[in-house]
């Protein structure tokens, strides 16, 4: 076994939780000190612009990554001597990108009340495209590979280099919405290319583009990528459909509660990045269920604490750091936060069925919960506005964590059936 092969099968996956959790704890202060500084600079209204820009291309990347990030981990924990060919679809996808992303531009800036935005921003959001593929591919790989570190030091300067060149330039000009934007491009394109290099230097300087290799993970990426993608619009269509209801003073203020819920995900998130690798080297159903049961039982509890924790420093802490105008969002956060409970427990879930290859819970469940998601938005919004939009999202987050226990519990039974033990619950 070479040297890379032993650092991808070596590593206790309690250490690694340790390891990204530290970084997303550092990266969540840097988040919450870069949210409140924004918030005050922009206002609810340029917030929620903010806030739409970065979800278009948001919701972009989730089209247009083809499940390639789920499927790289999975393969290479199948075959350790794949990592080149998997480097070489990571190029080979992004230059495709760049192919495509002019035909959005002039489509979305030709039909600019589909978005809502001037053409200026819809570019920026589209520009933000192949980097942020190029940044998030390579972060997945370097997990796969078990390079925790990288993908720490990739999330703290994701986080923290576009605001420190914010910081700079408020010394010498007056920020608004566009020279936020700007610096946020810039930063994203610097960190992608250090990204690259850092697989090239440290990882593996030979890459091969094998169109043969891409089509043969490509039917597992595509099932991942369908189940990433409804995920993906189980938590962002309310934005969307907030911003086409209501307006930018609405969207702001829902964006701020819906950003501190990103960042307690910290702990959910850190867990599953390290869980979908591991689950995915177990041949054993037995000890996929004993792992994930461990998981759930040990850091459940945790997330409660949070999510309480936050629930109640939440009238004190938002008027303090963001304003009295911003009071509002304090109602909207305590309605998601059950919600945001819910889906974060199920994201253990998740990572169980993508290492069992078997996608269809992952896509149904949260199809449904999404269409629950946009009829509630539907009645609720011209009702009560960004309250409304909290009320959809907490039930279909709730739907969503039903359906997956539902599916987990029966896919454990047919496995029981299967291979004939009785003590597999």
């Amino acid at each position: 076994m070479n040297k890379l092969q032993k650092n991808i099968t070596n590593g206790s996956f309690t250490n690694n939780v340790i390891s990204v959790l530290s970084s997303k704890i550092v990266c969540y202060v840097i988040g919450l000190i870069s949210s409140v500084y924004l918030a005050k600079i922009l206002g609810p209204a340029g917030k929620g612009k903010l806030t739409v820009i970065t979800s278009i291309s948001g919701i972009i990347l989730q089209f247009g990554n083809l499940g390639l990030h789920s499927a790289h981990t999975y393969y290479i924990a199948k075959d350790k001597n794949q990592i080149s060919k998997c480097e070489g679809n990571i190029i080979l996808l992004v230059l495709f990108s760049f192919i495509l992303i002019p035909i959005g531009i002039f489509y979305f800036t030709r039909h600019e009340k589909l978005l809502n935005l001037e053409p200026f921003f819809v570019l920026i959001a589209f520009l933000f495209v192949p980097f942020n593929m190029l940044l998030m591919l390579q972060e997945n790989m370097f997990i796969a590979i078990n390079k925790v570190r990288y993908f720490n030091i990739l999330q703290i300067l994701e986080n923290s280099l576009f605001f420190g060149i914010i910081i700079l330039l408020s010394r010498s000009l007056r920020l608004n919405i566009r020279i936020i934007v700007i610096c946020m491009l810039s930063a994203t394109i610097l960190i992608s290319i250090y990204s690259f290099s850092i697989y090239y230097w440290t990882v593996e300087k030979k890459i091969i583009v094998s169109i043969k290799y891409f089509f043969s993970i490509l039917p597992y990426g595509m099932k991942s990528y369908s189940a990433c993608l409804a995920a993906y619009l189980v938590l962002r269509v309310d934005m969307f459909m907030l911003n086409y209801f209501s307006n930018d003073y609405e969207v702001g203020i829902y964006s701020l509660a819906v950003n501190l819920l990103d960042m307690s995900y910290m702990l959910s998130s850190s867990v599953s990045i390290i869980l979908f690798p591991k689950l995915g080297t177990m041949k054993n159903i037995l000890e996929k269920k004993k792992l994930v049961k461990k998981v759930f039982f040990q850091f459940t509890p945790i997330l409660v604490a949070i999510y309480l924790l936050m629930g109640g420093m939440a009238p004190y802490i938002i008027p303090v750091l963001y304003g009295v105008q911003y009071n509002d969002t304090i109602y909207v956060l305590e309605i998601l936060i059950p919600g945001a409970l819910c889906w974060a427990s199920s994201s253990y879930l998740f990572q169980f069925f993508a290492s069992e290859n078997k996608f269809s819970p992952t896509i149904v469940v949260p199809a449904l919960a999404l269409i629950a998601d946009v009829l509630l938005n539907c009645y609720f919004i011209p009702i009560a506005g960004n309250i409304g939009a909290a009320i959809a999202s907490t039930c279909s987050y709730v739907i969503c964590l039903a359906g997956m226990c539902f599916c987990y519990f029966y896919h454990i039974r047919i496995k029981q059936r299967t291979i004939g033990t009785e003590d597999i619950l």
